[in-house]
């Protein structure tokens, strides 16, 4: 017999709109408990004495049914939601409410609760309609990633709730226990529409790296449910707290802050960040406390559905620490379909990797409107379409994708970049140029010490790279030395793997979320990384994350001996290099698995120089200096 799920119908907002719509709901449910014999009980929710009034009662009596009223009415749905929670006894939970089409919910049901079980998971949710999440709560873009065939519907991951309002809340079931484990739903006034969105950051982050519940909201290819989104839900017009009229931008900005940063332990850590700043530094932060009534500087961060790693090491890494401050709001969106009305409110705007027609549209507001931007860069695609010719299409001077990118390029205030060959070429066309050292939190990456044992893990982390030599190594080696386990995270396995027993190589997906990623690098527990690069300009201009990375999980790199490498590692210091052969970078890495004495040390000084160099704390000063800068204060 399968578990069963407890319903929660949500009766909340205004009566008068809505009246129609709960019986609707209400009279529905009856008839798929009763005329389809399904025994899941159901929890109807009422704001108010006033909503109980103008239902009938014949739709609120059955012996699977409860009814329960707050006292008085709050038009805010996570109460009524937290309250209901208290009468659930089952271990699964799922929400409707006035304007959720019920029939495809009983359609769907069964396979989400499946879907649950086989995956042992926290959150299962089918597919997303396109009229129920939003980009804002008040706006006229909708979410470009809607459908299955959009080719970005394989889950839901973390990285993409920190742009979109994805999970679909009508079509998704939720472990009562792990509800309760996370506190419930924010009641905060202010985000009255935004409170499944705000669980669902909270729950992305407190589910990252964890392997047994599947480290990620779950997805599954049902169809989508027609509902009445929260963020156009007719709610009472006269508001019960001043804040439920709060504008959708601000609303998102604290549940950012607060979501964003699930589970991370601050206090008297932040306050001794905080006393180290330089003096100078610490009364400009103090001022921008009052900026926006102290809201502090509001900053919105544009960028790609592909580019969430790229802005949590340039940017959330930075503003998480300081998230205790009170300095700054932050939030991200994608630019393809932010429209200019959004960044309205912004005191800066950054632009990362921008390269879209709508994105160059977003720098031109900007600049009418004197709002401050930043560009950042840290690929060279100058060079990638003239090196790489399958990007020679997009790259390539003439081609849309670049001549967006010079625009935006052209018109920011402040071009950000990390590397030193970058920053040759972009400084022909920006108006400021800042270099700034790539950073690493390594506070995300739960280091596990190492013994001399006879058990080794080697292997590769990152895309997939066009030289085969240092694949093959990795092959030759795994052949003749039978107790070496491979690891590879990667978008796919490398050919050259593919070639030996699958019990001998361990491999994971590449991960948008840059937690669940160092969490999962980390439990592998390798004691050699490869990072082989290739000898072009687009390749010597790429930031050494590998060198930080591999540093940051423990184990010791085996590096190309080309840039950017050569501008970081020193030979038998803090890495060792390798040459474009297979044999030398057999040896290379035989050399290290071999003397464990020599790996500690190298691990242990490439330790000591990421900590003092590339930590997020230690490049922070420079970072918000910057920032402060760009911002024109």
């Amino acid at each position: 017999m399968r578990p069963a799920i407890t319903t929660i119908a949500l009766i909340v907002g205004d009566a008068a709109i809505l009246k129609a719509e709960a019986i609707r709901l209400l009279f529905e449910l009856r008839y798929f408990v009763e005329n389809r014999r399904d025994p899941d009980p159901i929890i109807v929710a009422i704001d108010g004495p006033e909503w109980r009034q103008v239902l009938p009662d014949d739709l609120l009596i059955a012996p699977w049914l409860t009814v329960m009223v707050l006292d008085t009415a709050s038009d805010l749905p996570a109460a009524l939601i937290n309250r209901a929670l208290v009468e659930v006894k089952t271990e699964w939970v799922s929400f409707c409410w006035p304007g959720t089409e019920v029939s495809t919910w009983y359609a769907n049901k069964n396979d989400l609760l499946e879907a649950g079980i086989a995956r042992n998971a926290n959150i299962v949710a089918g597919y997303r309609g396109s009229g129920e999440n939003r980009l804002q709560a008040v706006g006229s873009t909708e979410s470009m990633l809607v459908h299955p065939d959009d080719g970005f519907s394989s889950d839901y991951p973390r990285a993409w709730l920190q742009m979109l309002d994805l999970v679909p809340m009508a079509n998704a079931i939720v472990c009562t226990a792990f509800i309760r484990d996370l506190g419930g739903f924010t009641v905060n006034p202010l985000l009255q529409r935004h409170f499944w969105w705000d669980f669902t950051l909270r729950a992305s982050a407190s589910l990252a790296g964890k392997d047994d519940k599947g480290g990620k909201i779950e997805i599954v290819p049902l169809q989508p449910i027609p509902v009445q989104s929260w963020h156009r839900y007719q709610f009472v017009t006269k508001a019960v707290a001043p804040e439920l009229t709060a504008n959708a931008d601000q609303a998102v900005r604290v549940m950012m802050t607060t979501a964003s940063t699930q589970g991370v332990e601050r206090g008297a850590f932040s306050d001794l960040l905080w006393a180290n700043l330089p003096q100078t530094l610490r009364n400009k932060l103090a001022a921008l406390r009052a900026l926006n009534n102290g809201e502090g500087l509001r900053i919105t961060v544009l960028g790609g559905v592909n580019e969430p790693a790229h802005n949590q090491l340039c940017f959330f890494n930075f503003f998480e620490l300081v998230n205790d401050w009170g300095v700054l709001t932050w939030r991200s969106m994608l630019d393809e379909i932010t429209h200019p009305t959004d960044l309205a409110q912004s005191d800066l705007v950054i632009f990362s990797r921008v390269k879209s027609a709508n994105g160059a549209a977003l720098m031109d507001f900007c600049v009418s409107k004197k709002i401050p931007t930043i560009y950042m860069l840290d690929d060279n695609w100058f060079w990638l379409g003239r090196e790489w010719p399958e990007y020679e299409h997009l790259f390539t001077p003439g081609k849309p994708t670049f001549e967006h990118f010079i625009h935006c390029l052209k018109h920011a205030e402040t071009v950000l970049t990390y590397n030193q060959h970058l920053a040759a070429d972009l400084a022909p066309y920006a108006r400021q140029l800042k270099i700034l050292p790539t950073n690493v939190d390594l506070a995300c990456f739960p280091r596990r010490l190492r013994l001399p044992s006879d058990a080794m893990t080697i292997g590769y982390v990152g895309s997939i790279r066009k030289n085969a030599q240092p694949f093959q190594a990795l092959v030759e080696i795994a052949r003749a030395r039978p107790y070496v386990r491979l690891f590879v995270m990667s978008n796919t396995l490398p050919d050259e793997l593919s070639t030996l027993p699958s019990d001998r190589v361990t491999f994971r997906p590449y991960q948008f979320n840059y937690a669940a990623y160092a969490a999962t690098v980390c439990a592998a527990a390798p004691d050699v990384l490869i990072a082989p690069v290739g000898r072009t300009r687009f390749e010597a201009s790429k930031c050494p994350n590998k060198y930080l990375e591999i540093t940051a999980c423990g184990a010791v790199g085996v590096y190309s001996h080309a840039p950017p490498y050569t501008d970081y590692v020193r030979e038998n210091d803090n890495g060792v290099f390798a040459d474009d052969d297979i044999a030398n970078w057999r040896s290379q890495i035989e050399r290290l698995i071999d003397d464990h004495a020599l790996r500690s040390e190298i691990a242990q000084r490439a330790l000591n120089n990421v900590q003092a160099q590339f930590d997020t704390r230690a490049v922070l000063p420079a970072f918000l200096d910057m920032l402060i800068e760009a911002a024109k204060l």
